[in-house]
């Protein structure tokens, strides 16, 4: 039966039945449910249950565990339920206007007001006792679907990790809530990461290759850009990107950059933004090949004068993040002036087809903190075997840098404290990969937000862990974070 005959239904039995409803996800049913429908069935005649679509539900990687389609079988053959409904939003307000319940009820853990991760309990308490109805909270032992899922879904790695946290979800609310008005300058150069994806033909009926035919392309902005646009949703950014004075790909990138204060380009004469291109195939969704338009000639001098003037005239900030991706951006003098703007210098390097044996981590002495993967740190110090421990507290020693950072792909990532002389380890998360692409610079950036506001090294790095997963899930920079989503996955993960 669709969702309007059972609305007009539920209506006609409302005339002369009292009408309860409760709503959720449901998604790991347990004995905590079931005494929740049972109590709320004593309070009426007919029990409707609303559930959240699956497109809908924030709770974070890999939720909902049971589609749509299966919480609806289980929950209509549970005996004190009589309908199920679904709710094509992420709260019950529409669902309690359509069937005008006489009462609400919600489980025992929304006794406590901080349970509700994201006002939504409050908007639905409003709009019952706008229609005349009643709120009601069922009593008895508090479970947790999140919990039970997470226990089964994680490694013993992560579960340790994640129960060594000793966070609540007050606390996670608090340190993202103290980064609204915090002044942070994103400083680095802009680049678009361009898919094409194509389909197998077949080898050449006269040369020895392979031919594609392709089917359709997409194009998202990355590097400096990407890590504005994820931090403009949970503090005050000003960016000073490098592109090219192309037209071409502009309005994506200022649309990118919409939600900064403040917005300053630095253009290369005669030069366009780099353009990463990947063809992917079409079937396996795995890339094959790739094809870069990128300018690798220095900056003229007239044009690194003028960046060189500009930024010796801008404020100081709270934070400065600067990532580096081998575009001759981030000269040295432009390093040494940004030093002098703020203690607190974050860089992120990245070694790739055009660095590869050119890059240097000499340029970022001194500063705060240095993010790099693991092949980047033993390229640098020309070693392949020592334990990465040494490698980092070397590094570490060599630059004078108070915090070093190295992601490891499936082994996680390593923070190394030089002030206590002290290891941070965090497991990996993800699961479902569907492209590594700025992965690495999400968790960049949130973690070295986090880290110089909260002071909390471990919350720091599984957040910046926690929202890399998203970008995982999908290609390159397609998903820009939203605060209350990396939220909901911070607070659900808990075991």
């Amino acid at each position: 039966m669709n969702l309007s005959k059972i609305i007009r239904k539920i209506k006609n039995l409302s005339k002369h039945k009292n009408i309860v409803m409760c709503h959720g996800v449901y998604d790991f049913i347990h004995l905590g449910h079931i005494e929740h429908f049972k109590q709320a069935k004593l309070k009426g005649d007919i029990l409707v249950v609303s559930i959240t679509d699956d497109k809908f539900v924030e709770k974070g990687q890999d939720r909902p565990f049971f589609k749509t389609n299966e919480r609806i079988k289980v929950l209509s053959a549970i005996k004190y339920i009589d309908y199920v409904v679904i709710s094509k939003s992420k709260d019950a307000v529409h669902n309690i206007n359509l069937i005008k319940p006489k009462i609400y009820c919600k489980g025992p853990d929304y006794k406590i007001l901080a349970n509700d991760t994201n006002g939504m309990l409050k908007k639905e308490v409003n709009a019952i006792k706008r229609i005349g109805g009643e709120f009601y909270i069922t009593k008895g032992r508090q479970y947790s679907s999140s919990k039970m899922i997470n226990s089964l879904s994680k490694n013993k790695d992560q579960i340790k990790f994640i129960k060594g946290l000793n966070i609540s979800p007050r606390y996670v609310r608090n340190e993202f809530e103290n980064l609204k008005k915090k002044n942070i300058l994103v400083i680095g150069e802009g680049i678009i990461d361009k898919y094409t994806f194509a389909e197998v033909l077949g080898k050449s009926g006269k040369d020895p290759i392979m031919n594609y035919n392709i089917v359709s392309s997409r194009s998202y902005c990355g590097g400096a850009i990407s890590i504005a646009a994820n931090l403009s949703n949970f503090c005050k950014v000003d960016t000073y990107i490098s592109v090219g004075d192309e037209k071409k790909n502009f309005n994506m990138i200022k649309k990118s950059l919409s939600k900064c204060n403040k917005n300053i380009f630095f253009k290369k004469n005669k030069s366009s933004t780099p353009i990463k291109n990947r063809f992917v195939d079409n079937i396996s969704n795995q890339k094959f090949f790739g094809i870069y338009e990128i300018d690798q000639k220095n900056y003229s001098a007239d044009d690194k004068n003028k960046i060189i003037n500009y930024l010796r005239g801008i404020k100081k900030y709270d934070l400065i993040i600067a990532p580096d991706f081998g575009n001759n951006f981030l000269f040295k003098e432009v390093c040494d002036i940004l030093k002098k703007k703020t203690n607190h210098l974050s860089f992120t390097t990245q070694i790739n087809s055009t660095s590869f044996g050119f890059s240097s981590l000499n340029k970022f002495k001194n500063s705060f903190s240095i993010f790099l993967n693991e092949k980047e740190l033993r390229h640098e110090l020309k070693d392949r075997s020592t334990d990465i421990e040494k490698l980092m507290k070397l590094i570490s020693k060599k630059n004078n840098t108070k915090h070093i950072i190295v992601t490891r792909g499936k082994l996680g990532s390593i923070w190394y404290e030089k002030k206590y002389n002290k290891f941070y380890y965090c497991p990996a998360f993800a699961r479902d990969i569907i492209d590594k692409t700025g992965s690495g610079d999400t968790l960049y950036a949130i973690s070295s937000l986090l880290v110089r506001f909260t002071k909390n090294i471990k919350f720091s790095l599984y957040a910046g862990s926690m929202a890399s997963v998203d970008n995982l899930s999908d290609y390159g920079n397609k998903r820009i974070l939203e605060k209350n989503n990396l939220l909901k996955s911070i607070i659900y993960s808990k075991v």
